[in-house]
């Protein structure tokens, strides 16, 4: 455009010609690892595309934006450290005219195995046929899913499955029904 000005006197005058651009478009910018998912390993990668015609600055967070780090655009990153539980990771981006965009995951780790104690019985060698017998444990996961108690009896296999909670005492009342044979018995804890 030009700028044209003229006084009460007709002066007049005009400015040479002056152009320019807007920029409405955001960068585009998606992280492709992790996943919203589960994990069971530390997540020490985080992948992303970015792209825009005037892309200017990249960064990423891994505590949800709380501290920012600068990163050159396009670079994926390596050795970070996820935390245990849940976590938010994100990458955001602006172009030359100041227009942004970010990208956020959230995923969950989980590298501790579940924990049991206190793996009690009241079955011994004398216990006799007929018997009730008890199997006592008690499960220790953040995470809680289901346990499985397999039992087998003398003739064959089976398995009691439930669900349970963090520090939760499981008792699993069976019935002796060989005398002479071996008896066998398995906890299987999972968690999420």
């Amino acid at each position: 455009f030009k700028a044209y000005t003229q006084d009460l006197a007709g002066n007049m005058n005009t400015s040479n010609l002056i152009s320019f651009t807007t920029d409405t478009i955001y960068p585009v910018v998606n992280i492709t690892y992790p996943l919203n998912t589960t994990y069971n390993i530390n997540v020490s990668a985080l992948n992303y595309t970015a792209s825009d015609t005037n892309l200017q600055a990249c960064w990423y967070s891994v505590n949800n934006g709380a501290i920012n780090i600068s990163v050159s655009c396009g670079t994926n990153l390596t050795g970070l450290t996820s935390n245990e539980g849940s976590n938010i990771w994100l990458v955001g981006v602006n172009d030359s005219a100041n227009n942004k965009n970010m990208s956020r995951v959230t995923f969950f780790k989980d590298t501790i195995y579940p924990n049991w104690s206190n793996n009690k019985t009241d079955l011994t060698s004398s216990t006799i046929l007929g018997s009730s017998v008890y199997f006592n444990i008690t499960l220790a996961e953040l995470n809680p899913s289901a346990y499985i108690f397999s039992w087998y009896n003398g003739t064959n296999w089976e398995n009691t499955t439930n669900s349970y909670t963090n520090g939760q005492e499981v008792s699993i009342n069976k019935t002796i029904n060989i005398d002479i044979g071996t008896i066998n018995w398995t906890w299987y804890i999972n968690d999420t």
